[in-house]
């Protein structure tokens, strides 16, 4: 018979459990159930909190606006978006355009470039 690993559960086919084994197995399982209880539990408050939340004047009132709003703040989003995105455009735009105290230091970089061109 192979040693069982600690904390395994055992292989049926290895025959009878002991009695000790069996008495860790039950305790780990009462273990487990304790636990899944107390998260059960827990979770059954949070949800009644919640409930009892939801039925303040001021929070129903809160919800009511953002459920009210949200359209249009949804619209006021995509228009800052569009916006964002035209104003880039626009400032590549305007990068690409020389501006009058710029034009010598292009003209400067223009005539280096032919002479090393010519040379």
């Amino acid at each position: 018979m192979a040693e069982p690993t600690p904390g395994a559960s055992p292989d049926p086919s290895d025959g009878p459990v002991d009695a000790t084994e069996l008495a860790r197995l039950r305790r780990e399982l009462a273990s487990e159930k304790a636990g899944a209880a107390h998260w059960r539990e827990l979770a059954r408050r949070r949800e009644a909190a919640l409930a009892d939340l939801k039925q303040r004047t001021s929070v129903r009132a809160l919800l009511s606006l953002e459920r009210r709003t949200a359209p249009a703040r949804e619209a006021a989003r995509r228009t800052a978006a569009a916006t964002r995105t035209r104003i880039e455009a626009l400032s590549v735009a305007a990068a690409a355009v020389p501006s009058a105290g710029s034009m010598p230091a292009r003209r400067r970089h223009l005539d280096d470039l032919v002479a090393r061109i010519d040379s």
